[in-house]
């Protein structure tokens, strides 16, 4: 079990291998989608719905095939780059608009002291080509092949919008260790979001990511809203 937890602000920093990939992918309209016999799938477990703000305590949990070792150690200077996105559709509007949220664990950069390190925080987007703006950092915990993050609604007034019905977005990266693409994937599609009713559990059985390092197809997201 690894937990990092940092208060002071940073800003993302994603190896230009990454960056450059990334945008090639979504200016080709690029990434891949589960066939439609192999959708993402919901809970079918009834479980309880949560009304937008009425929680204290949000845990987000993603499963993966594997795990990237920068995850694992945290050791920036000798591991790939990586990051783990989820991307929660805050006004409902089925798209990545302004306005919608980000937890996300990744390399990032103290702009002090230009030190990086592997964190995980809040983040508010500003669209989808106008990056994030930093909130509060959060916990995370690595459990075999689980990534957890943990934030406390207290954290941020932001967060009251969440509930049980909050659509999301995962996205997985890895950079690959002789220089080319990058292994990814995402859940449901690279610019999609989850249309079900209740996110307390996704299940993604495709294994439909990209590239050559299965340890980053997503499996599984819950999300647990509780007082």
């Amino acid at each position: 079990m690894n937990t990092q937890t940092r208060n002071t602000k940073t800003q993302i920093i994603i190896s230009s291998t990454i960056a450059a990939t990334l945008t090639s992918l979504i200016a080709c309209g690029g990434g891949s989608s589960s066939p439609a016999s192999e959708q993402p799938n919901g809970s079918g477990n009834n479980p309880p719905d949560v009304v937008a703000g009425d929680f204290t305590t949000l845990t987000a949990t993603v499963e993966l095939a594997g795990m990237p070792n920068l995850f694992i150690s945290g050791d920036v200077a000798n591991n790939p780059d990586a990051y783990l996105n989820i991307l929660i559709d805050a006004n409902l509007d089925g798209v990545h608009s302004s306005g919608d949220l980000v937890l996300k664990l990744g390399v990032v950069e103290d702009a002090q002291t230009q030190e990086r390190s592997l964190e995980s925080a809040l983040y508010q987007s500003n669209g989808p080509t106008l990056g994030v703006t930093f909130i509060s950092n959060v916990d995370y915990q690595i459990n075999n092949n689980e990534v957890m993050f943990t934030a406390q609604k207290s954290q941020s007034d932001l967060l009251d919008v969440i509930s049980s019905q909050s659509q999301i977005q995962l996205s997985s990266v890895i950079a690959s260790e002789s220089g080319g693409n990058p292994s990814t994937d995402y859940l449901p599609t690279y610019d999609g979001f989850t249309q079900v009713q209740n996110n307390a559990l996704i299940t993604d059985p495709a294994g439909d990511y990209s590239g050559d390092n299965s340890v980053i197809d997503i499996l599984e997201f819950r999300l647990d809203l509780s007082q």
